[in-house]
């Protein structure tokens, strides 16, 4: 999934309809930015003898980045036009606009005419990756506090218990050390998911890919979450010959600890996660199963964009879409529809090499 770093919430609009900072709908900037045409044009008339052609363009070209700048690349275009308008009557015959007979200044509106449309998108373009970046900036930090928060603070009431001066049987301090180190585990995979969506939007994330037994990938993760703390057991059913696959063992272990960690927390308490693997040809099919919500239809999609803000409670954060680039880059498929009998899976193929 290398296009990772520029997904985004298909259901957001974009520039069209942009708010300004002030409130202002992008009308009312293009109709400032004609008035302010129409207000350096009749201003300019006077001096059209003293003034250079390219002082002319100069001033009518700042409405337009006006414009494109705080409405956007449709009131941009349309002050480009304008402008355009406002510029022919600089040439002669004077004050008649686009009765143009030489040449040269029939050449001299279309290049200014160009030189507007591209200053209108290349001025609105950078808006938007600003309003991007700061957008992906705000997620980013919400989506990692509420990920930070929930592991910390069971570390903390687990550690608080051992420090009590109120003796503890053994299997209770094991059961508490044990949740102390799921929940550590939980705040590494999320260092790990930050670290691995720089590696893929840098585009720096390449398997190792090496002959590996899916079922010790398997086994290894689920041993990870033997002991939720919510009391949720995950349950494996495991062909008995699975292909023999050439992946980055890492990688898919990252997978899927997301998927498992995934489900565990969407899952009520007590109830199974089911890990199912089987033989898909030449190579295999994984899937992950929880008795959780499930997933709406409508964000089947939506559930892989990094810092999504779908109406699924729980994480917000990239595991499942660190999950699907990972996936992807070997050449796989992920993804995800109900269960039967309610509840979210998760399928994961990855071919034999």
């Amino acid at each position: 999934m290398a296009r990772l770093g520029v997904a985004k919430d298909p259901r957001s609009t974009r520039d069209v309809r942009r708010p300004l900072p002030g409130g202002a709908p992008p009308a009312w900037v293009t109709i400032a930015a004609l008035v302010a045409i129409v207000v350096i044009t009749v201003a300019l008339t006077p001096f059209q003898d003293e003034l250079e052609r390219a002082v002319k363009a100069l001033l009518l070209v700042v409405p337009v980045v006006g414009a494109a700048a705080l409405g956007g690349r449709v009131p941009g275009y349309i002050a480009a036009g304008a402008a355009t308008i406002g510029f022919s009557m600089s040439l002669p015959p004077i004050g008649s606009p686009l009765q143009i007979a030489v040449t040269g200044d029939v050449v001299a509106l279309i290049v200014f005419f160009l030189v507007a449309l591209v200053v209108s998108t290349l001025v609105s373009n950078r808006i938007d990756v600003l309003a991007e970046a700061d957008r992906q900036r705000t997620l980013l930090l919400r989506s990692v506090s509420h990920d930070l928060r929930t592991p910390l603070a069971t570390i903390r009431a687990a550690s608080t218990e051992l420090l009590d001066d109120v003796e503890h049987t053994p299997e209770v301090e094991e059961r508490l050390l044990r949740l102390v180190d799921l929940e550590a585990a939980r705040l590494d995979r999320l260092v790990s998911n930050l670290l691995e969506l720089n590696r893929i939007e840098s585009g720096a994330m390449e398997p190792r890919r090496v002959p590996i037994d899916p079922e010790v990938l398997i086994r290894r993760s689920v041993e990870r979450f033997r002991l939720a703390p919510n009391g949720v057991v995950v349950e494996l059913d495991l062909d008995d010959e699975l292909p023999v696959i050439q992946v980055d063992a890492t990688q898919v272990d990252q997978v899927l600890s997301n998927l498992l960690d995934n489900a565990i927390r969407h899952s009520a308490d007590g109830s199974p996660v089911t890990l199912a693997a089987s033989g898909e040809g030449s190579g295999v099919r994984i899937e992950v199963a929880d008795r959780g919500p499930g997933v709406p239809p409508e964000e089947a999609e939506l559930v892989f964009q990094p810092f999504r803000s779908g109406t699924i409670a729980g994480s917000s954060g990239v595991g499942l879409a660190i999950s699907r680039a990972i996936v992807e880059r070997h050449g796989g498929t992920i993804s995800v529809d109900d269960r039967p009998g309610g509840g979210a899976r998760f399928v994961v193929t990855f071919p034999a090499g």
